[in-house]
């Protein structure tokens, strides 16, 4: 336990360590899942865990109590990730699947489509049934979750809370640079990992050949309306919007989503 503090919701089993470092403060990171967790924690070495949410239905004004009141006379750093690049990631990521969740993931259509051939009309009709369960909101792994979602049950935060309760909002799609820009600031040792968590590559590449079907557009428009409007809100305030926005395999289908 040393040179690590211990949060704890009274209400759970729910932990998480985060890192002390040389700033007079700590630095706490909010993980929001598949917005580049892993390699940011890993190239600034906050050896934490996090508010384990499996099968957890947090009440936002116990969790916000809980957690902010630790966390506000500190920093605090959150990522937010383009809500496409982000949808195409969490697929990926259950598809695997996910030891916690595997047993619910394999009796899935969306899994068992894939199991004998892979190829653009398999894709095609697992991603479609994928997006199905996310309009019927049968989410049952919180990677499955948006990040307005994700903000609410895990931190009791609306969208717009953010810039009230986090110090540093990171962009995934700049997430080296502003990994480097945070580490000078607070002097943190940096171990300056190229950011190259790219997924199944032969999976990926025949998400994003068929991501432009309008039937599927059309469903995640549903699915990604929060989150756009979100993810487009803080991107504009930054100097670096038209640098994010374009930092997408799929900027034309980014667009049509914004329509």
């Amino acid at each position: 336990m040393e040179n690590y503090h211990l949060l704890k919701d009274s209400r759970s089993n729910h932990y998480a360590y985060v890192n002390l470092t040389k700033s007079p403060k700590t630095i706490y990171f909010l993980p929001t899942g598949k917005t580049g967790g892993t390699f940011f924690r890993n190239t600034l070495n906050f050896k934490l865990h996090w508010w384990d949410p499996y099968g957890y239905e947090s009440n936002s004004e116990n969790i916000e109590q809980k957690v902010w009141d630790v966390i506000k006379d500190n920093i605090s750093i959150i990522i937010i990730r383009n809500p496409l690049n982000k949808l195409i990631s969490s697929y990926l990521e259950i598809t695997k699947p996910r030891e916690e969740t595997k047993q619910i993931t394999i009796n899935m259509i969306f899994y068992k489509i894939l199991q004998n051939k892979i190829n653009k009309k398999t894709v095609f009709d697992s991603f479609n049934n994928f997006l199905d369960v996310l309009i019927n909101n049968n989410k049952y792994d919180p990677h499955m979750w948006n990040q307005t979602e994700i903000l609410q049950k895990w931190y009791g935060l609306k969208g717009d809370d953010i810039e009230k309760y986090c110090n540093h909002i990171l962009f995934n799609e700049t997430l080296t640079e502003d990994s480097n820009e945070l580490s000078e600031l607070y002097n943190l040792e940096n171990n300056r990992h190229p950011n190259s968590n790219i997924g199944d590559n032969q999976l990926k590449k025949l998400v994003e050949q068929i991501i432009d079907d309008s039937i599927l557009i059309n469903k995640m428009k549903i699915i990604l309306k929060k989150d756009m409007i979100f993810y487009n809100t803080y991107a504009k305030k930054v100097d670096k919007y038209e640098k994010l926005s374009k930092i997408t395999q799929n900027f034309d289908v980014y667009m049509k989503l914004l329509d």
